[in-house]
């Protein structure tokens, strides 16, 4: 069936584009299918690492600090730095293309001094699209506030206020049905719970940053150059793992079941596989000629910085989910959400104290993405 897909894909991009284009594009979508496999494996096994072993509350609140350093340092570290060295790179291949088309209408004579406006070309190359850089990360991370921000106002609406009731001591004895707590309880559980809301926005905000990655991978997998579609794979594939790291460390620590955790982790592992494929073939069915060359390149960074927006804003929240536990403010932490219990008055008070080993754990999961920037200099 899939081979069936493949020759119907070539079929068509073929008319406009020659045998070897397609050709190209056959080698390509035989390349993404495993390596989109390979990325969903990835993330999964790495999701489900917290998932397997059974954690007191105090080691789940480490693994916690830890996934949420690994959110911060694979955003701040690999995903915007690698949306904007591909602006950067169209960037200049747009400059140097500029420079060549006008360089032809110009005759030279033997006596002619050498241009003068060669430095302010490197200037010219130097320069940055700051502001779609800005725009494309606060578009990601509105997006996130959005959507973290209208389950509360929903959850205020729908939930009805606490009424007083007031029993009369003769009526103790009687056993009459109470409609209206039935009514109360049945409007309350049509809301969703702070702490579904809470998983909800975390799960939704990741799920989002994942598809637009997949929507880079597949964009950038349609053009000629393949160096850019292995780059943007291994930049992904290398936050993929701490992002479902930290996905399922942070339900699990606000108080999900380990069940409803393991399908959150696999909507998160499956929102970029399909995103890619779908961006994929479309693009190879409707025609990418606009995504040819240094355009695509462009784009794909643009979505870059536009999951790196949104991956910001869930390391974010996962910071301050830290802070407040740390400061005791956080008072379901205690309890044996998700399979996690403590033994003893005294774990629990030790549980809910925040202790100097998480904030290095935090420290260190920031710092662990560089390891994966050395020798990845490219350009």
């Amino acid at each position: 069936m899939s081979g069936l897909i493949f020759l119907v894909v070539t079929s068509v991009s073929g008319h406009g584009r020659g045998v070897c284009s397609s050709q190209t594009f056959l080698f390509s979508s035989l390349t993404v299918f495993d390596i989109y496999h390979t990325l969903n494996t990835h993330s999964f096994l790495a999701g489900a690492l917290p998932l397997s072993i059974t954690l007191t509350q105090s080691q789940l609140r480490f693994v916690a600090s830890l996934g949420a350093g690994l959110l911060i340092g694979s955003c701040l570290i690999v995903i915007v730095p690698e949306g904007i060295e591909a602006i950067a790179s169209a960037s200049a291949s747009d400059h140097h293309d500029n420079g060549d088309h006008h360089a032809p209408h110009r005759r030279l004579r033997r006596d002619d001094a050498p241009p003068a406006v060669a430095h302010n070309n490197t200037d010219q190359d130097a320069e940055l699209p700051a502001f779609h850089i800005g725009l494309s990360l606060i578009l990601g991370f509105a997006l996130m506030f959005l959507i973290d921000r209208l389950p509360r106002h929903l959850t205020d609406r729908f939930t009805p206020p606490p009424q007083s009731r007031h029993v009369s001591l003769d009526n103790l004895s009687t056993h009459q049905p109470d409609s209206d707590l039935e009514d109360d309880t049945f409007l309350g559980s049509l809301a969703p719970s702070p702490k579904q809301s809470r998983s909800l926005a975390t799960t939704i905000g990741l799920v989002i940053h994942a598809a637009a990655d997949g929507v880079a991978m597949g964009a950038s997998a349609t053009t000629a150059n393949m160096n850019v579609g292995l780059i943007i794979f291994f930049a992904i594939l290398v936050h993929k793992a701490p992002a479902a790291f930290g996905l399922t460390s942070t339900l699990l620590k606000q108080g999900l079941s380990k069940r409803a955790a393991r399908v959150h982790l696999m909507i998160f592992s499956l929102a970029a596989p399909v995103g890619a494929l779908v961006t994929y073939f479309m693009v190879g069915v409707l025609g990418g000629e606009h995504l040819e060359g240094e355009g695509g390149r462009w784009w794909t960074g643009m979505l870059l910085l536009f999951s790196g927006g949104t991956f910001l804003y869930v390391a974010m929240h996962a910071m301050q989910e830290e802070n407040s536990l740390g400061g005791g403010h956080d008072h379901g932490a205690g309890q044996g959400g998700g399979g996690y219990s403590e033994v003893g008055n005294v774990g629990n008070r030790r549980g809910g104290r925040l202790e100097l080993r998480d904030t290095l754990g935090t420290v260190v999961g920031m710092l662990l993405p560089l390891a994966t920037r050395f020798g990845h200099h490219h350009h």
